[in-house]
């Protein structure tokens, strides 16, 4: 039913082992992209037990390299996904710690939902709102409940193969400003009847490196 799929590159190395144990261990199938220049970060990520795909992205424009990085690498993860019979796409950015529960817990909330396209789970302070559900989320009542958004976000993220057979991750030379999940969750609200949730009951770690920085 889930297709479970990552993209990384070498510089988010610093929580590549929190990471992939905690991605191995849930119960689906799965696909590592790697968009890291040359071949020995994707050989060194077999280690970790999943098939590496590895894509090479062009050094310029620079201003682009990043954007272009993450929508071609969510573009591959798509055509992959597509070529199955799956029916659901969960993509985890590899900075992203999921509970181990992160399966079921999506099941719950696809139990809820109404004509969903995507729904996301909470792992960005400033973005979702911790402090009014708390870190222990599993003993507020509220968290049971969904909350409809108009933007999900991609680094905890079930996507509804209807809209990934519609929709291709893409960015914008004209707002560079705005992420492929920006522009995905904007073709699903102006061209679907669709609907977006996030789901607070699903508490994520957001690692960073010894100095505080997320790459």
């Amino acid at each position: 039913m889930y297709l479970v799929s990552t993209y990384t590159h070498q510089v988010k190395s610093y929580c590549e082992d929190k990471f992939f144990n905690r991605f191995m261990e849930l119960d689906a199938d799965k696909i590592v992209v790697d968009n890291t220049p040359g071949m020995d970060y994707a050989k060194h990520l077999t280690k970790y037990g999943s098939p590496v795909h590895h894509l090479e992205i062009s050094k310029e424009p620079d201003n682009t390299r990043f954007l272009r990085s993450v929508s071609d690498s969510a573009n591959h993860v798509r055509d992959y996904f597509l070529d199955g019979a799956w029916s659901y796409l969960v993509i985890i950015e590899s900075d992203v710690i999921v509970p181990k529960s992160l399966l079921n817990l999506f099941d719950e909330a696809i139990a809820m939902a109404e004509k969903w396209g995507a729904i996301g789970g909470y792992y960005y302070r400033g973005w979702h709102d911790f402090d009014k559900w708390g870190t222990q989320p599993y003993e507020d009542k509220r968290c049971k409940s969904l909350k409809k958004t108009q933007h999900v976000l991609s680094g905890c993220t079930v996507y509804h193969r209807d809209v990934i057979e519609l929709f291709k991750f893409k960015w914008d030379y004209e707002n560079l400003e705005a992420f492929p999940d920006a522009w995905i969750c904007h073709d699903i609200n102006t061209r679907t009847n669709k609907n977006l949730y996030d789901y607070p009951k699903i508490i994520c770690t957001h690692e960073s490196d010894k100095k505080g920085k997320r790459h």
